[in-house]
């Protein structure tokens, strides 16, 4: 049977904030201890929270587990040169880490991000509940993310490329448009690499209602282009999104209605 990290970070998260909000640290044995797995077993429920923090541009909260021998953070710690250590911990116990939710709650039952992530492709109408359960923004993000993913392929709707590390799930409605449904809800979203999702998002490129891509200056009146501009804008000026699977969840018109009029869109 698989290990639950998620549900073992759900528990680590609390131990970890407590003790960098008393400036201390803990060792992998005494967080071993608390959690009941053996300390070598830490470094797997650490790099869920370290990830985490990373992606939301936190401090590495895993700073304050440290060996016994050296008290210093081990080797798969973000952090490990003696030179920055001081530097990090420092920020780390300045963050307000007890004024945070735990990011991983959710999985204090058993549930995983796949599973839900699983959940929000086979029943969107459920992302209200979903994104009740997650509650922590940088969380949810991730799990909107990783629903794209599944529902488009791993692979960008528009231009069909496959590198996962540069795809990103980008929301027809802005984020802060948004109610809690709406901000987990697959067909508020699409999966596009990161280049188009940044055009998107500063309203440079669009989907019009037969999800075709809209470009601001398809005639090229605000140039000059170079060729490889060209080939992220005009040459892409009425190409046909690639459909998720199941369709059922491709972009939605109402949020697209609502999409171009946010963004001062005319058709």
């Amino acid at each position: 049977m698989k290990v639950n990290q998620e549900e073992r970070a759900a528990r680590a998260w609390p131990i970890l904030a407590a003790v960098a909000a008393t400036k201390m640290n803990i060792t992998y044995a005494e967080l071993g201890a608390q959690l009941g797995i053996h300390r070598r077993a830490c470094r797997y429920v650490l790099l869920e929270i370290q990830n985490y923090c990373l992606e939301n541009g936190w401090p590495p909260l895993t700073m304050v587990v440290v060996t016994s021998k050296t008290g210093l953070p081990g080797v798969g710690c973000v952090v490990h040169d003696p030179r920055t250590i001081a530097l990090q911990r420092e920020e780390v116990r300045k963050f307000p880490w007890l004024t945070q939710d735990n990011p991983f709650g959710y999985a204090a039952t058993g549930m995983t991000g796949e599973q839900l992530a699983a959940e929000l492709v086979g029943n969107p109408s459920n992302a209200g509940d979903i994104y009740r359960l997650v509650k922590a923004r940088g969380k949810v993000q991730r799990l909107f993310r990783m629903a794209l993913l599944r529902a488009y392929g791993y692979q960008c709707a528009l231009t069909e490329l496959t590198f996962t590390g540069v795809l990103e799930a980008c929301h027809i409605m802005p984020w802060a448009q948004c109610n809690e449904a709406e901000r987990l809800d697959v067909r508020n979203g699409v999966l596009l690499n990161r280049n188009h999702h940044k055009l998107f998002d500063s309203g440079l490129i669009t989907f019009d209602q037969n999800l075709k891509l809209v470009y601001s200056d398809p005639d090229e009146e605000d140039g000059p282009y170079s060729e490889i501009d060209r080939d992220l804008s005009v040459r892409l000026h009425g190409t046909r999104l690639r459909l998720p699977n199941p369709i059922s969840l491709q972009p939605n018109t109402e949020y697209l209605k609502r999409s171009h009029e946010w963004y001062g869109w005319e058709f």
